[in-house]
């Protein structure tokens, strides 16, 4: 008897209950509508409720960054330190930078919840649409 073979056993006991969980494929339309199996949805599930990963400006700056630092991971910031664009005198771990600034500057939200990076996200915009 194979060492795994209770695995096996337990999969296919779940896959004919029908309670295999399985990756859905769809294609993002926009930052709220996705086409599954040929049909436009609202995708509820998405963190990207206010659409940002689609916003104009974010791409362009989020361009910009990608030109001057890359794309990918690099070793612990224990280890080889920080890229300088974090450097904020202290810990980054909390802090989402906000790539939309002014004269180059980025502004960045350092809160703990969700909701409230949301309202401070609504509020730069709103700067940012109103002068």
């Amino acid at each position: 008897m194979d060492k795994f073979s209770c695995i096996e056993d337990e999969l296919r006991h779940r896959e004919s209950r029908h309670q295999l969980r399985k990756l859905k494929t769809f294609t993002p339309l926009s930052a709220v509508e996705v086409l599954v199996n040929g049909r436009v949805m609202v995708n509820f599930s998405s963190n990207d409720y206010l659409g940002l990963s689609k916003h104009p400006l974010l791409r362009e700056r989020a361009g910009e960054f990608m030109e001057n630092y890359g794309t990918g991971a690099t070793a612990s910031r224990l280890i080889s330190g920080s890229y300088d664009c974090f450097d904020t005198g202290r810990s980054t771990s909390h802090i989402i930078p906000v790539i939309v600034g002014d004269e180059g500057q980025t502004r960045a939200l350092s809160t703990a919840h969700t909701r409230t990076h949301t309202e401070g996200l609504i509020e730069v915009f709103r700067r940012e649409v109103n002068g």
